[in-house]
């Protein structure tokens, strides 16, 4: 039987790539049952379970990271905001200032003025 295979090999185009490993087992070779490959440690594979675990422990560390930016990134926008309306809160408090006789008072609004030149300048500087 293996005499005809060789024949077959050396009559098509695949002898040359099977040939190798035909005459590379000696004719006496047993043939290893793969319960003796799983128990070398390098070959040993995770059951189906393991891997799943593993893919599930994956998804929720992901998930954990992506919860702790969104709620950073709303802290800092909550933080913004705040200081925000509390420099509007501010300027319309004095831009409301009004005199006994219900003139505005421009001190008041002048320094409001101040304030913004002033932050333009130093955004500038920066």
């Amino acid at each position: 039987m293996e005499d005809y295979y060789l024949l077959f090999l050396s009559v098509t185009n695949y002898g040359p790539l099977l040939q190798t490993s035909v005459a590379m087992k000696p004719k006496g070779a047993a043939f290893k049952p793969k319960t003796e490959t799983k128990n070398k440690p390098w070959f040993k594979k995770d059951s189906a379970y393991k891997r799943a675990e593993a893919v599930y422990h994956k998804i929720q560390e992901e998930r954990r990271q992506q919860a702790e930016e969104r709620k950073k990134q709303k802290e800092e926008r909550e933080k913004a905001l705040e200081s925000y309306m509390s420099t509007k809160k501010k300027m319309n408090k004095a831009l409301r200032k009004k005199t006994k006789k219900g003139q505005p008072k421009l001190n008041s609004q002048i320094e409001v003025l101040l304030e913004k030149i002033e932050k333009r300048v130093a955004k500038k500087k920066k």
